[in-house]
């Protein structure tokens, strides 16, 4: 790998468990990223994402749907399904910030998980980036 290629790189911030999920990954797809450890030691609950849902003003009918259905005890598994049924690239930048807050860093976390359990394409990989990043931006200031 060349210097301007591994300036290009983005880092990956995933969990222990997310690092080794994603070092049994094909080659390609590992070369293109690097990647960073993040010890996730903010402990979420239903009730603090209650609160957050609460707060959550979006615009989206499909957010709004999802903020209700997480509010009245869906699983998190069916959380996930639902959010990541939903193309976010047709949703405003602010619902996006807004939902990624408030399903919080164990919804996150699950949605990572899924993706790299999957064969991910390069497309993927940019999904989890997207989904790693946001969890440590809302999250990791907590844990410090």
């Amino acid at each position: 790998m060349n210097m301007i290629e591994c300036l290009c790189m983005q880092t990956l911030r995933l969990t222990s468990d997310e690092l080794r999920q994603f070092e049994a990954l094909a080659a390609p797809i590992r070369s293109a990223w690097k990647t960073e450890e993040v010890a996730m030691e903010y402990i979420d609950s239903r009730e603090k994402m209650s609160v957050r849902l609460w707060q959550l003003r979006v615009s989206s009918p499909d957010l709004q749907s999802i903020a209700v259905l997480a509010g009245k005890g869906l699983s998190l598994n069916d959380v996930v399904e639902k959010v990541t049924s939903i193309d976010l690239s047709s949703v405003s930048e602010h619902d996006v910030r807004e939902i990624l807050y408030a399903l919080g860093p164990d919804v996150l976390g699950l949605i990572i998980k899924n993706i790299l359990l999957s064969v991910p394409t390069s497309k993927d990989m940019e999904q989890v980036h997207a989904y790693a990043t946001a969890r440590a931006l809302f999250f990791a200031p907590l844990t410090a």
